[in-house]
């Protein structure tokens, strides 16, 4: 009776038997699975650093102020990097520091060309820093650097002092859209933009005459009128145009 009992039913041991294996089975399938995914990133981690995504070339868009070596530069990207390894973003912030960088941008291609595409800055007036020395400032108030050989000629704004390259002068915002909306004609008998301390503005003619424009408030109604009165009145012995109210223009003359 005792060895009966001591025996164990055949199928009881298979099952046993087959439970063992497949216990093994889902854990050599378990390992096999992990030394795959290993293998396939390690082997994408090799191929992203591969000659085949590399940088190949870099080429610059929409320079005209700025030379390509210049956008390089601040890009720090080198031909023959990862291309992978190549963060975009960063690329173009690196760019946008450049003073007379507006935006920037970055395309990368899979036939490794990276495209770098910027938009430069318009300079619209000059103003002097604390020592004295002319720089060109863009409509938003940005200070771009000094004057160079290719650049013609900017309405000078007075009354107010740029900080070093690359910052934006404060207080600025209405003579500089004074500077931006200014119609050809006109622009060519300004001779300057005075910031008053009040932070009223004038500007002065060339060969005489004063447009008092008052606060730089409905500036584009205020030009638009100072267009037609100039296109219309004579301008011999002109002394001021007054234009705090756009819809009555005043104009004065030099007592003969």
């Amino acid at each position: 009776m005792s060895n009966r009992s001591a025996e164990v039913d055949p199928r009881i041991a298979a099952r046993r038997e087959a439970v063992v294996s497949e216990k093994r089975r889902k854990r050599e399938r378990w390992i096999i699975a992990v030394l795959v995914v290993i293998a396939a990133l390690g082997g994408a981690w090799l191929l992203s650093r591969s000659a085949l995504f590399d940088v190949d070339r870099i080429t610059v868009e929409g320079t005209s102020r700025l030379s390509a070596d210049d956008v390089l530069a601040a890009a720090a990207v080198q031909v023959g990097e990862p291309m992978l390894a190549v963060n975009s973003s960063e690329v173009a912030r690196r760019v946008e520091t450049l003073p007379w960088i507006a935006s920037a941008s970055v395309d990368r291609s899979i036939a490794g060309e990276l495209t770098i595409v910027v938009v430069e800055r318009t300079a619209v007036a000059t103003m002097v820093d604390e020592s004295g020395t002319p720089v060109l400032v863009d409509g938003s108030g940005r200070v771009l650097g000094p004057p160079g050989l290719i650049d013609g000629p900017a309405i000078q704004v007075e009354g107010l002092v740029a900080g070093p390259v690359g910052t934006d002068v404060e207080g600025s915002a209405g003579s500089l859209e004074t500077a931006t909306l200014l119609t050809p004609g006109v622009r060519s008998r300004v001779m300057a933009i005075v910031v008053l301390p009040d932070g009223n503005l004038e500007l002065r003619l060339r060969p005489q005459g004063i447009v008092d424009l008052g606060p730089p408030t409905n500036l584009p109604e205020k030009l638009a009128s100072l267009t037609i009165v100039m296109g219309q009145v004579d301008q011999r012995d002109l002394a001021r145009i007054n234009l705090v109210n756009p819809e009555t223009p005043v104009v004065s003359r030099t007592p003969k």
